[in-house]
């Protein structure tokens, strides 16, 4: 039974890269234009209602998410324009505050609904889900402060032609999700208390025109640094999943489902001492497979026997969901090269009878099997980069390997090199089955 857990990494920058951590960035830095097939049209429409003073801005806490955003709001299944933009004094060339423009289409033409303004920070989040249960969105707005700890969350509903506010808070992490299955969304909000700096989940349901607290889960630990994700745990379940970073560069994750309107913690963290059962350091849960589960995700070094000159062994990512009990199973795991922009995913039958070595120049990884001594077997494939100046395909071809071109553009070419094993073999691969396995990111 593997639980959850920890591994000391040695070297802070692998780990950081691999985790993906990073600060709020400024919406100046973040600003993006919409996709060209819509952007002449969005430019076109709101133009007329932002002046000189206005320009659009992002949220930082959203990568994928544009500063124009078609939704439908008020339920009548057509969409309107959200626009996030941010108000700037360009006499003194400083920002004023920050703004989200709603418009709506009537007889084709366009006009203002409504503009929520006087926000003083950047935004972290601009999302619209039903939590009143009246099947109209509402919009949740997160807004940036100076502490991460402290950003503050106001939700907005449209009711009779325009919006009010009905719930504010302070929050770390925000989600959304039907918890206790009743049909109707909640609101689970991650945060500290300020009286003793305890931090907590709180779940909060819309029940006669107010948000109600349904539950609150208090976290025992010390955790340098915590995130909150709301998502499916299982096909049936939604879930609560909180990493932890508890110092030393280790950590683990809190699963929390609800049941009867409780909150409840599913994996055993707390009965079990985790500190001695892996030495594993986590990343976010996120879904890495798209299957719209959760996955619980560590990092750890291979081990192999002996040294390798001009190699080093890298980490690998390791990705597990919850098995409806008490315990998590492995689902994935990946190799990822970040200065190449592209992940490996390694395949189940392979076991733990392989290796990865990376060429300490970054141009050549080699994946080989292991032997029952934990010694290099196989060769199984290479990936190879190369510059485009340097890349000469005739090279390749007079020494007889077989190889396929994985990526290509106007600077580098990335290949990958077959090895030489039978086609029974469980580390068998061709050149299809390693171009499903190649994924740029």
């Amino acid at each position: 039974m593997q639980k959850k857990f920890k591994l000391i990494v040695l070297e802070i920058i692998v780990v950081f890269s691999i985790m993906g951590c990073s600060y709020v960035e400024s919406p100046d830095m973040l600003i993006r234009r919409p996709r060209k097939v819509i952007e002449n049209e969005n430019y076109n429409i709101i133009n007329k209602f932002l002046d000189e003073n206005k320009t659009l801005t992002l949220a930082s806490g959203q990568e994928n998410y544009e500063a124009i955003r078609r939704v439908d709001i008020d339920g009548d299944k057509a969409n309107e324009l959200l626009v996030l933009y941010k108000d700037i004094d360009k006499k003194h060339q400083n920002i004023k505050g920050f703004g989200i423009l709603i418009l709506k289409e009537e007889k084709n033409q366009w006009y203002e609904i409504n503009r929520i303004g006087g926000l003083s920070h950047s935004f972290d989040l601009v999302d619209y889900k039903d939590i009143t249960g009246d099947n109209k969105l509402e919009i949740i707005i997160g807004v940036n402060t100076e502490n991460e700890m402290n950003k503050q969350l106001l939700i907005y509903s449209y009711h009779g032609g325009y919006f009010r506010d009905i719930y504010s808070c302070i929050y770390k992490d925000i989600g959304i999700g039907d918890l206790n299955k009743d049909g109707q969304s909640e609101l689970i909000v991650f945060n500290k208390k300020p009286e003793n700096n305890k931090k907590y989940v709180q779940v909060l349901k819309f029940f006669n025109d107010d948000m109600m607290i349904l539950d609150e889960y208090i976290i025992n630990n010390d955790s340098y640094y915590s995130t909150m994700t709301v998502g499916k745990a299982s096909k049936e379940e939604i879930g609560v999943f909180i990493d932890y970073d508890v110092g030393l560069y280790k950590g683990y994750t809190d699963l929390l489902v609800m049941k009867n309107n409780k909150l409840i913690q599913v994996l055993d963290n707390i009965r079990i001492n985790y500190k001695k059962v892996f030495e594993n350091h986590i990343t976010n849960s996120e879904d890495i497979n798209n299957d719209n589960i959760i996955e619980i995700g560590f990092i750890e070094k291979l081990l192999i026997t002996g040294e390798y000159k001009d190699y080093s062994v890298p980490y690998i990512k390791k990705w597990y969901q919850w098995n409806e009990e008490n315990d998590i199973v492995l689902i994935q795991r990946e190799y990822y090269d970040y200065n190449q922009r592209y992940k490996i995913i390694i395949p189940k039958e392979w076991q733990d009878d392989f290796i990865i070595l990376e060429k300490e120049n970054k141009t050549s990884t080699e994946f080989y099997s292991l032997n029952n001594k934990k010694q290099l077997d196989k060769h199984i494939f290479s990936i190879k980069s190369f510059n485009k100046e340097n890349w000469d395909k005739k090279n390749l071809d007079t020494i007889g390997k077989d190889y396929i071109v994985l990526k290509e553009d106007e600077n580098i070419i990335i290949i990958g090199i077959l090895g030489y094993i039978n086609e029974g073999s469980r580390f068998y691969i061709d050149k299809e089955k390693l171009s499903i396995t190649f994924n740029l990111i």
